[in-house]
């Protein structure tokens, strides 16, 4: 796994934006939230009403968010764990990955390498088949000329 990280461009430092219109969907992403416990910026509304609304949800922040802090802790301690999970699964994905190309190579390689050994085998026994036509062929004519040279010898009486 730490080659490819080697190879990888540099990991530019996270930011709420990253989280605010698409989510990302890089686990050292969320796990900088989480283990850093960043707020989200509240959202800005327009007109005077809109300033009013932000200003109340200011001020009402810190009293919600106090009596909830034990359910905020427990859900980032969570989130936390589920994170260590999924970077593990990850890294666990990673290496198998890597195990099955390696092993896809591995079988490409002995297909390869016992194509070459059938090829040479086959190779082989047309030499030697080739071998023994020529020698077959040397042995029937011998045997022609032997028969021929009985036929024309006088037979005795």
């Amino acid at each position: 796994m730490a080659a490819s990280d080697d190879t990888s461009p540099p990991r530019r430092p996270p930011g709420i934006d990253d989280f605010l219109v698409e989510p990302t969907r890089d686990l050292a992403d969320w796990r900088w939230l989480w283990s850093g416990d960043h707020a989200f910026p509240i959202r800005s509304h327009r007109g005077i009403l809109g300033r009013l609304l932000v200003g109340c949800k200011r001020l009402l922040r810190p009293l919600v968010k106090t009596p909830q802090n034990d359910l905020w802790e427990r859900q980032r301690t969570f989130n936390l764990i589920l994170l260590e999970h999924l970077e593990r699964l990850e890294a666990a994905r990673a290496d198998h990955l890597r195990r099955i190309e390696y092993q896809e190579a591995l079988d490409s390689e002995g297909i390869h390498e016992i194509m070459r050994h059938n090829d040479a085998l086959f190779a082989r026994a047309d030499q030697k088949l080739d071998r023994y036509r020529r020698e077959a062929r040397d042995l029937l004519g011998s045997l022609g000329a032997a028969l021929a040279t009985v036929r024309s010898a006088p037979s005795a009486p």
